[in-house]
């Protein structure tokens, strides 16, 4: 969404004027507090729903101006995370590792290209460890529980609005949003994507000629969700 300062204010006034059937989450892989100050930063509507840290933590709404973490989910991620046994395993890789503020309770974060994440996960495979790892910008890996991830999280909310992935449109650029772009009905990639995910091809996946939030209202035009008008208000 973030890019450019005209496309980010015309996607505020849809996001305020769109149909009140379509919920507006935010799924990041940012901390909840840095996902706020970003959004602050470029004028963007905070959601009722904040999905961070590459999916392993969500936050509704609970005040004006505040939100409460999900001790659902987070009791879900417990169950099969040992984050003490990941960190012992992968201190042999010789990894470099993000700098404090990115390290979660459901995230271990370092820096690293994509055939270094296939070594993470090669490492916990030998030694039956479950969780997920995702590469992203061509230098950044986070390891998750295997219950995390943006599509998980976004289900388990899709479910509490009597909904399944199969309603969900799913709106991204990098290889932390690759699950989600993969399994939610439908996804729109604007074109300022990474290559990580140039060679993502499924049905449903829309690919906009335009880049950052133009390149969403592109995409939800196409399905429908927005007005014409509004992406030509855009492009001027």
């Amino acid at each position: 969404l973030t890019g450019c300062r005209d496309s980010a204010a015309t996607f505020a006034a849809w996001v305020a004027k769109r149909d009140a059937g379509i919920a507006y989450l935010a799924a990041t892989g940012r901390s909840i507090s840095e996902a706020r100050r970003v959004l602050a930063q470029w004028s963007l509507p905070e959601p009722e729903v904040f999905i961070t840290s590459v999916g392993s933590e969500i936050w509704r709404r609970s005040a004006p101006g505040q939100y409460e973490r999900c001790a659902k989910f987070a009791a879900l991620l417990d169950k099969e995370w040992d984050r003490a046994e990941v960190e012992d395993v992968l201190r042999a890789q010789d990894l470099k590792p993000q700098p404090v503020y990115e390290q979660r309770r459901w995230k271990i974060s370092y820096m690293g290209t994509a055939e270094e994440a296939d070594n993470i996960r090669d490492r916990l495979y030998e030694h039956r460890l479950s969780a997920r790892v995702v590469a992203s910008h061509g230098r950044f890996i986070d390891v998750l529980p295997r219950a995390a991830g943006k599509a998980n999280a976004i289900r388990f909310v899709a479910r509490e609005f009597g909904l399944d992935l199969a309603d969900c449109v799913a709106c991204g650029d990098s290889g932390n949003d690759l699950d989600m772009l993969t399994r939610c009905g439908r996804a729109i990639v604007p074109s300022n994507a990474f290559d990580e995910i140039a060679s993502l091809t499924r049905p449903g996946l829309y690919r906009s000629k335009a880049p950052h939030a133009l390149g969403v209202l592109e995409g939800l035009e196409q399905l429908g969700m927005a007005q014409s008008a509004v992406a030509r208000t855009m492009a001027e």
